[in-house]
């Protein structure tokens, strides 16, 4: 993540690594297997504060990929991050998204600011 100068996440990148392994050769072992090829994806994200600058969404192809709260540190910011299991946009141009522990959170992105809201589950009485 790279800062402004007011510690604020202007840019993200993040990194997917995809493992091909090799093809099994009939001898199982309790060892790592080998993998035949390895590449390295670099995706650049664009960020989304909410109104009060202390929580954002980083979003990549369209689609939410992580909600951020940041908060002030004595060695600069510090983050608790929620990585985006899956996004689905809405009919309203919204989008719910469902993090790592299936929790989920309306996110709607309003002239660059986001709201950020979690989905609480109904409970049937």
């Amino acid at each position: 993540r790279t800062l402004d100068e007011n510690n604020l996440v202007k840019s993200s990148v993040h990194y997917t690594i995809n493992l091909v392994e090799k093809a099994d050769e009939g001898v199982e072992t309790d060892t790592v297997k080998a993998y035949e090829s390895a590449t390295i994806e670099k995706t650049e994200n664009t960020i989304h504060y909410n109104l009060a600058k202390d929580q954002f969404v980083e979003m990549s192809g369209g689609k939410v990929v992580a909600i951020v709260a940041q908060t002030a540190g004595a060695d600069g910011p510090t983050y608790a991050t929620l990585i985006a299991r899956s996004c689905e946009v809405q009919q309203d141009g919204s989008y719910l998204v469902t993090v790592v522990g299936d929790k989920k959170y309306t996110v709607t992105i309003t002239d660059g600011v986001a709201s950020i809201t979690e989905v609480k589950e109904e409970t049937q009485a």
